[in-house]
C-alpha cells in the first residue's frame, strides 16, 4: 500500500515502467476503452467465463484469447505491454485481469457506479487536513475532498509510488517543485488532470504562492489512501 514504500520500487509491476512506457500504455488503455465504449462491450462477461471462481485472474494464453474474442487488434508489442503492466504478483504466469477491467471501466470514477447510478455520493464531512490553513472556500474543500478520494482509489489499486518520483525532480531535498513539474510527474504516473483540478491542487498545496509542496501533498494523500482501504 501507499504507506509501506518498497526499499527497491523496482520490484513493483507499476513502477517498473519508464516514463515513455507509461505514457504508451496510457495511450493504449485510452484507446482500449473508446473501443469498448464504441461496441457497448460487456468486458467482465467474456472475462468470467474463463474464471468460473471469480478469482480475479486468468492464465495469459487465455487473456490473450480473451482480448482477441473482444475483437480488439493488438499488436504483439501491446499485448506484451499489458501483460507486463497486469501480471498476477502470485503467480506470474496468469494476468490479474480485474485490476485490467477497473482500468478500462473505472479509471477516475466511482467503482461500481454503473450499477447504482442514483447511488448518494459520500457524505461530505470536513477534516482537519483537508484544508488546515483556510486556502480554500467550502465549495472547493468538498471539491478537493473528491478529488483526493478518486486519486486515492487508483494509488491503492495500482500500487503507485508518487513520492520518488517527486524526489527524483527535487535535487535540492526542499520538498517543493515547479507546479508545471507537478502536473508533469502526476501525468507521468497515469493520474492526468484536468485543469480546475490542477489549479485546485495548485492554490491547496501552494507554497509561497510559488512551488508545490509535495510532502504535504503526500502525506495528505496517504490519509485518503489509507481510508480507502
Amino acid at each position: 500500500t501507499w504507506g509501506h514504500e518498497p526499499q527497491n520500487t523496482s520490484s513493483s509491476p507499476y513502477s517498473r515502467s519508464t516514463r515513455a512506457r507509461i505514457v504508451t500504455l496510457t495511450t493504449l488503455l485510452d484507446r482500449i476503452k473508446n473501443e469498448v465504449k464504441v461496441n457497448r462491450l460487456r468486458c467482465s462477461d467474456y472475462f468470467q467465463d474463463f474464471d468460473p471462481l471469480r478469482k480475479g485472474t486468468i492464465q495469459r494464453n487465455k487473456f490473450r484469447g480473451v482480448l482477441s474474442k473482444m475483437k480488439l487488434e493488438l499488436t504483439e508489442e501491446e499485448l506484451i505491454l499489458l501483460e507486463n503492466q497486469y501480471y498476477y504478483t502470485e503467480d506470474s504466469l496468469k494476468i490479474d485481469y480485474k485490476a485490467f477491467l477497473n482500468d478500462i471501466d473505472i479509471v477516475f470514477t466511482v467503482p461500481h457506479l454503473d450499477k447504482d447510478p442514483i447511488a448518494k455520493p459520500i457524505e461530505w464531512t470536513n477534516k482537519s487536513y483537508v484544508d488546515p490553513n483556510n486556502v480554500l472556500n467550502e465549495q472547493q474543500e468538498i471539491e478537493f475532498d473528491q478529488l483526493l478520494r478518486k486519486m486515492a482509489y487508483v494509488v491503492r489499486t495500482h500500487r503507485l509510488l508518487i513520492k520518488p518520483l517527486f524526489q527524483d525532480k527535487d535535487k535540492a531535498r526542499s520538498g517543493k517543485v515547479s507546479f508545471t513539474r507537478f502536473r508533469s510527474i502526476l501525468d507521468t504516473m497515469g493520474l492526468p488532470l484536468k485543469e480546475d483540478e490542477y489549479r485546485l491542487l495548485s492554490k491547496r498545496f501552494a507554497h509561497m504562492g510559488t512551488e508545490f509542496n509535495y510532502i504535504e501533498f503526500d502525506e495528505v494523500l496517504k490519509r485518503y489512501v489509507e481510508e480507502s482501504q
